[in-house]
């Protein structure tokens, strides 16, 4: 029988009649009933499944073959090794950086300083620390081109340049401005952009407001008393050789000084302010002075006042290069307007007042 050739034992009863089956031994048998004993054979469900019944007999599970191993790839290269943790101030942003120590970003979180490299302050400069806060630009050699904290940026020679919180310019050179160009100062703020003349231009056209007109005169009286200021056509007579601040009269390709007296026909003539050693003013604005002791480089004209503002000022009698309210008078002098003052600063810049040269084309004689 089957189970025999598995190694099955199989005892049969004795007596007459035909045998019974008393007991099967095997791997695995179940003798509760000796009448009836039940053989089981086991499966592994891996490779083999079924109950072994003629409902549910046992099959070979089927497997696929096995793939044939990959090649092993070749290892990476270990890479340089770098501490990353809270204590590091460097920040690796430079391209191909290997190391904390190329980067070109430096966070000193213990000096609470944070800059572009570490060895110089260049390019970009922050300190937080309360005591000294200092934030910057910087260029290639460390100079400080803008500095945050007084709000300046600066020449090549680390000179304020232009002060956005005083909204003021600084410069040691002429300033070249081209377009429509608004002139402000605030009051009683001396900056160079107000007192800034004009000499190297031809013809300019500025909108300048009260402010800024008020701080021409207050510089004179705060800072420079001997300055002199000029917006307006103005033209370079290097050898004229006459006071600043004087009427001058132009002749035969000469200047001289403006004689408004009866001898002289200098009146009738080209005029112009003497505003520097070597430029005249043809036509325009400059400061003029009732107290020509204490502004020296400035017109003259001892008798003006507030009250007088826009009153017209004449070549003066008997004074050579100086202005007057008063109209000549003597018999034979020439009367001729040379312009107006419109403004004073009498509350902080007395005795001084803003002149509007323009002389007439035409004059009396008295």
């Amino acid at each position: 029988m089957a189970g025999s050739q598995q190694g099955w034992r199989v005892a049969k009863g004795g007596g007459g009649g035909s045998g019974s089956v008393q007991s099967v031994t095997g791997l695995n048998t179940d003798n509760t009933n000796p009448a009836n004993p039940i053989v089981k054979i086991s499966v592994n469900a891996s490779t083999i499944q079924g109950d072994g019944t003629p409902a549910n007999p046992l099959n070979v599970i089927a497997t696929g073959l096995q793939g044939v191993q990959g090649t092993t790839g070749i290892q990476g290269t270990t890479g340089t090794s770098a501490s990353i943790n809270p204590t590091d101030k460097y920040i690796p942003v430079r391209t191909g950086a290997t190391t904390f120590g190329d980067s070109y970003w430096v966070n000193d979180y213990v000096n609470l300083i944070l800059k572009t490299q570490e060895t110089t302050d260049r390019g970009i400069y922050m300190d937080f620390t309360t005591s000294f806060e200092d934030f910057r630009l910087t260029d290639n050699t460390g100079v400080t081109s803008v500095d945050w904290i007084v709000r300046v940026l600066r020449d090549v020679n680390a000179d304020g340049s232009l002060d956005w919180g005083k909204r003021s310019m600084k410069t040691a050179t002429t300033v070249y401005v081209q377009g429509s160009f608004i002139w402000s100062a605030e009051q009683g703020t001396n900056n160079n952009l107000a007192k800034t003349t004009t000499n190297d231009l031809y013809q300019n056209d500025f909108y300048v407001r009260e402010e800024a007109r008020k701080s021409i005169l207050n510089y004179f009286a705060t800072e420079d008393s001997d300055y002199s200021w000029w917006s307006g056509h103005t033209f370079e007579y290097a050898s004229h050789g006459l006071d600043i601040g004087s009427i001058a009269s132009f002749s035969g390709g000469t200047w001289s000084l403006l004689n408004v007296g009866s001898s002289s026909v200098s009146a009738e003539k080209l005029l112009g302010v003497v505003v520097s050693a070597n430029a005249i003013l043809l036509d325009g604005h400059c400061v003029l002075t009732a107290s020509p002791s204490n502004y020296r480089n400035v017109v003259a004209c001892p008798d003006m006042t507030d009250a007088n503002l826009g009153t017209a000022i004449y070549g003066a009698q008997g004074v050579t290069g100086g202005t007057s309210i008063v109209p000549p008078s003597a018999t034979g002098s020439y009367v001729r307007i040379l312009g107006h003052c419109y403004e004073s600063f009498n509350g902080e810049a007395p005795l001084l007042y803003l002149f509007f040269f323009r002389p007439q084309n035409s004059w009396i004689i008295v």
